[in-house]
């Protein structure tokens, strides 16, 4: 049928010559052109009718279906119908103007503002209702099913009554944005409102106008009588293709149309592809990134123009390319096992048969400086000449398989061998090259500036110059198996490697810039590199990569990639199967030869948040044109959950994402596909949600989104209450230290007072025994004085004893000022004091005195502890003196831990129990004075002479803890 339409046509265009030429290939379905996609329920569509398509700023498309309406981000279809409040399912058409989707349904106008639906009803009884939106200025106009205009103005529809006799079948098209065509048929009356601009096009008679397209900046119109472009107020005639035109592929100059279910591409009234959808087209749509959507009576359709094009008209064109060249206008291909192919024009021109032992391998085809062609295969090298169209075997003894060669500025020719080795062809001489006889070589690259080859081995890089053959170091590169080589300058060399990514090699600066998985290659496996520009085209087994470079080759710039999606089948490239065509390349995979025509449009899609989630509920949503409000939180409110999205519907899987909250996170996440993340337990805080649209390495960053929010504290939390706080917590310490301070003046108070009750009672003391002492000693002075009046004669005795009643209040005296001196507190000073009594005492009588032990340091004693101490010991050398006759006296001290000993020992007669008991000789006095100070004595005495041990515990004073072994 269409080539009856197209017959038909050229006649009435007088280009019947032209189909004629035409039709021999009219019905070629050829493959890789178009790639179509179908959406129905199953994929989550509402229902399987789609009336109308639209899509809103950030990317998203909004389908009409007689199931309600739904939004589609190219991977998920959410769905508004009756149950979320719309009055109807039936939706006839959508139109979306700044942040609102506007509805026609059967039963009235709906809204939509990306959260909840507002209807607004036609009148009661009105069998009318809106088919189609249009919106001029700030007024929503609708056209009715049975004809004429309403409007809606503050929420109520209204007839126009001016407009009963618009045609009910009037054409709208709005899929350009910022411009709606009206035509009414009835009338020819074609308007252009364009902003506040209407715009009366003088048109030629025509009865249908299907749609309307961008090409090349300009308005073209598709009608029942051929293409025109809209040029000021007049049409300009294109061409006489007058069936329903969708769009325009510019790769290929391609019109698309559709015609008894088959979708078409026509180019200069050639049909370069078709194939029938088996089904009616109700609406098309072309989005922002070049996809044609078509709504269909089976469910949505996406059509997509790969960048990749599958060449080659024969039933075997997915057979494995593994080699290809281009000479003149005709491109060789080398198959695996299918021949070696010329095709011009797409067309497969000639075939050559090797008959080979080992089957049709053409592994390289190349033309040297003279023109002559030059064929590498698994059998051996042949050379073509076109114009004898014959082939020869060049030197078939010497040279046992080819894998690939190169030629020098001579025409002489590098040739590696398949398993390994390698051969120098010279004047058509063959000579094997030993250095390389179990090397396998894997590429061949020329350099005329340096007059060497550049080879690609499995032991690195190396060199050749004739025979000579020699390792390039390269550090990065030691060990590394290298697969591909293409000189990018005379300077600079790509190179690909099996299973370590490509290196940019400089032989001027000797640096090497790298590039892998880990900075956005699809594989580290690489079966081709080739440069192009400052553009390198690297094969790989999971498609293929554009790399942009900078101007030098030394930074990577962006990283494309292309899949299935793009139009390549099977994904895996071969080896060095890449050469130049027109303004692309071609490339060999393992399903066959594809050319590049040209890259897709770039998403220009919006990254946004979708929606904000508190505790999993939904409580913030995006408007129809992607804003959101910024929004702050209670206290409570800190468990959020983040739903992001960079509308991709050409290939939603292609896009990663990186996320951050400042505020919280200390580095970004690694890049993923998920597109949601969940924070809880948010402490109050001002914060900023922070995500990036990346590639899978996460090098290139294609889009960005911040979002601030805030979380409110709780009233504990707030600058005033804790200033609050802190002021009350000063004050606080400050009554502490005030209250902490009185008791410590009224402690030291309290302590002097003790201390002061303490001397007095001292003193005291030390009066009364001083009083006591001096009455005692005084009145038995008095007494003897008393005798000296009585007695005639005064006898020797009595002067002794007075002379000993005055040294003893003499020494008594002393006794009571030296004890009253607080430095003789000191444990040391009462030791000197009683070894110097001592040594001054025995000295009379001859008596040998001794004092053991190391003086004590430090040890300060309560006061009048040292006083005791002076007369327990200063009674007991008295008694020694007196009575001991002994000859041998010793004062011992020592100190074990924190305990003190004094021991006094004489070798004289000692005493007896009973004198012990009764306490003669003082002991009594003794006892009594070591309670006092709460030390313990024991006398002993025996045969050698008498002993007396007296022991207390070091009293823990002030000055005592600072050092409390007195060191």
């Amino acid at each position: 049928m269409l080539l009856n339409w197209l017959k038909r046509f050229c006649t009435a265009n007088r280009m019947l010559c032209l189909l004629q030429c035409f039709i021999g290939i009219a019905c070629t379905d050829v493959l890789g052109q178009v790639n179509i996609q179908t959406y129905t329920v199953s994929e989550g569509l509402p229902q399987t009718q789609v009336t109308c398509i639209a899509e809103d700023a950030v990317g998203k498309l909004w389908i009409g279906t007689f199931g309600g309406f739904a939004s589609f981000d190219g991977v998920n279809f959410k769905t508004t119908n009756i149950t979320s409040g719309l009055a109807s399912n039936f939706v006839s058409d959508l139109l979306i103007e700044k942040s609102i989707l506007w509805i026609a349904t059967q039963k009235g106008i709906s809204s939509y503002d990306g959260r909840d639906v507002k209807n607004y009803p036609m009148k009661l009884g009105s069998s009318q209702y809106p088919v189609k939106l249009f919106k001029n200025l700030d007024t929503l106009f609708f056209l009715l099913n049975g004809g004429g205009l309403a409007f809606l103005i503050n929420d109520s529809i209204y007839t126009d009554i001016k407009s009963k006799n618009w045609d009910p079948d009037a054409t709208i098209l709005k899929n350009i944005p910022g411009t709606t065509i009206i035509y009414q048929h009835t009338k020819n009356e074609l308007v252009i409102l364009k902003g506040d601009t209407i715009k009366k096009i003088h048109t030629v008679e025509f009865k249908k106008l299907y749609s309307v397209i961008l090409k090349m900046n300009h308005l073209v119109i598709s009608t029942d009588k051929g293409l025109f472009q809209i040029e000021d107020r007049f049409l300009k005639f294109l061409n006489g293709i007058n069936y329903p035109i969708m769009t325009y592929d510019k790769f290929d100059d391609n019109w698309a149309t559709f015609n008894n279910n088959d979708l078409t591409l026509i180019n200069n009234y050639k049909v370069t592809f078709s194939k029938n959808i088996g089904t009616a087209i109700r609406s098309n749509y072309v989005d922002s990134e070049g996809l044609l959507w078509l709504g269909t009576d089976r469910g949505l359709m996406k059509v997509s123009f790969p960048s990749f094009h599958q060449l080659g008209n024969d039933i075997e064109k997915n057979d494995p390319v593994i080699s290809v060249n281009n000479f003149a206008d005709e491109i060789w291909v080398g198959t695996s096992n299918q021949r070696l192919k010329i095709y011009l024009n797409n067309n497969l021109v000639k075939q050559i048969n090797f008959n080979l032992k080992k089957g049709n391998f053409v592994n390289t085809i190349k033309t040297n400086h003279d023109g002559k062609i030059y064929i590498g295969t698994t059998d051996g090298l042949a050379t073509y000449q076109k114009n004898k169209k014959s082939i020869n075997w060049l030197q078939p003894d010497s040279i046992k398989g080819v894998g690939t060669f190169d030629f020098d500025e001579h025409n002489n020719v590098f040739v590696s061998k398949p398993n390994g080795g390698a051969y120098w062809i010279q004047d058509e001489q063959v000579q094997a090259i030993k250095a390389l006889d179990k090397e396998v070589v894997w590429a061949v690259k020329y350099n005329t500036r340096h007059n060497f080859f550049a080879l690609a081995t499995n032991s690195g890089l190396k060199k050749a110059i004739g025979t000579k053959v020699e390792p390039i170091i390269i550090d990065e590169l030691r060990d590394a198996q290298l697969s591909s080589l293409n000189w990018l300058t005379e300077d600079i060399l790509a190179i690909g490697t099996f299973g370590k990514g490509a290196y940019i090699y400089s032989f001027i600066s000797n640096s090497v810039i790298k590039i892998n998985e880990s900075n956005g290659l699809n594989s580290n496996t690489l079966f081709f590199v080739y440069g192009d520009q400052n553009k390198l085209w690297c094969g790989t087994e999971k498609g293929i990569d554009l790399v942009y470079f900078n101007k030098n080759w030394k930074l990577v710039n962006k990283i494309i990639h292309f899949g299935e999606i793009d139009g390549l089948k099977g994904l895996e490239t071969n080896l060095d199967v890449v050469i130049k065509k027109d303004s692309g390349i071609l490339v060999g995979l393992v399903t066959g030869l594809y050319q590049f025509k040209g890259l897709q449009p770039a998403n220009q899609n919006k990254l946004h948040l979708e929606t904000i989630s508190l505790f999993y509920n939904k409580m913030v949503s995006q408007t129809i044109d992607g804003s959101i409000t910024s929004h702050s939180f209670k206290n409570n409110e800190n468990h959020l959950t983040f739903t992001f999205l960079k509308t991709n519907k050409r290939n939603p899987y292609e896009l990663y994402y990186k996320y951050k909250l400042n505020g919280f996170d200390q580095v970004s996440s690694n890049p993923s596909q998920t597109n949601t993340v969940t924070y809880s337990n948010l402490p109050p805080a001002h914060y900023q949600f922070s995500v990036s649209a990346t590639d899978r390495s996460g090098t290139f960053v294609f889009d960005r989104y911040e979002y601030s929010f805030s979380i409110e504290p709780s009233f504990y939390q707030t600058l005033p209450f804790k200033i609050a706080v802190a002021i009350l917590f000063v004050l606080f310490i400050f009554g502490i230290t005030i209250y902490i301070g009185r008791k410590r003046l009224d402690a030291a108070l309290t302590l002097q007072e003790i201390q002061d009750q303490e001397k007095t009672k001292l003193r005291k003391e030390i009066a009364r025994d001083f009083h006591d002492e001096l009455g005692n000693q005084t009145a038995r002075l008095i007494n003897f004085v008393g005798l000296l009046k009585i007695k005639e004669k005064i006898d020797n005795s009595t002067f002794e004893n007075l002379n000993s009643f005055a040294q003893n209040i003499s020494g008594g005296t002393k006794d009571f000022v030296w004890a009253l001196d607080p430095k003789n507190d000191d444990l040391s000073n009462i030791i000197i004091h009683l070894k110097d009594f001592g040594e001054r005492l025995f000295v009379e009588k001859k008596i040998e005195f001794s004092f053991h032990g190391k003086l004590p340091e430090g040890i300060i004693l309560p006061t009048g502890h040292g006083r005791q101490i002076n007369l327990i010991f200063k009674e007991a050398m008295t008694n020694a003196f007196k009575h001991a006759n002994a000859s041998e006296i010793d004062l011992i001290f020592e100190q074990e831990k924190d305990y003190v000993f004094i021991i006094f020992k004489d070798n004289g007669k000692g005493v007896n129990i009973e004198e012990i008991e009764k306490s003669n000789r003082g002991f009594d006095n003794m006892r009594f004075r070591s309670k006092k100070i709460g030390a313990d004595l024991k006398i002993f005495s025996h045969e050698k002479g008498l002993s007396i041990y007296l022991n207390f515990k070091i009293p823990n004073t002030r000055e005592n803890k600072i050092n409390p072994m007195g060191g």
